[in-house]
């Protein structure tokens, strides 16, 4: 008697990429023989590495700085650009308007988030 294989762990077998193809050959192989195949995790799982358990509070303030320091970064950039090839201060201030909005942009969902959280854990 012939065992019965589970289709969707030997199809996922192509979007595991942390298994090796001999390994892959070899779970496709027993696959033929019948033999019920799956694959275990490894945990914690990757996309649990992002994840923090610091207070959220924290958390925005490292956002926060760190946009600082994104933003003192790029003005150093702009600045050194516009120095090499004679480009106005006021080109770089404009410049910068530009790049504070982009930078508020990208932080905003995550900002927001924080701020929820932070909300949440104390109710006003």
């Amino acid at each position: 008697m012939q065992k019965e294989i589970d289709p969707p762990l030997v199809e996922n077998l192509s979007y595991a990429p942390r298994v090796s193809n001999g390994w892959r050959r070899e779970l496709l192989s027993r696959r033929d023989e019948g033999t019920h195949v799956g694959i275990q995790l490894q945990l914690p799982a990757t996309w649990a590495y992002g994840q923090s358990l610091r207070d959220p509070r924290e958390r925005l303030s490292a956002l926060q700085q760190d946009v600082l320091d994104a933003k003192a970064a790029i003005r150093v950039a702009l600045e050194q650009l516009a120095e090499k090839h004679h480009i106005s201060m006021r080109e770089v201030d404009s410049s910068m308007g530009w790049a504070d909005d982009g930078l508020a942009d990208l932080v905003y969902q995550t900002e927001n988030d924080l701020v929820h959280e932070i909300e949440e854990q104390d109710p006003v």
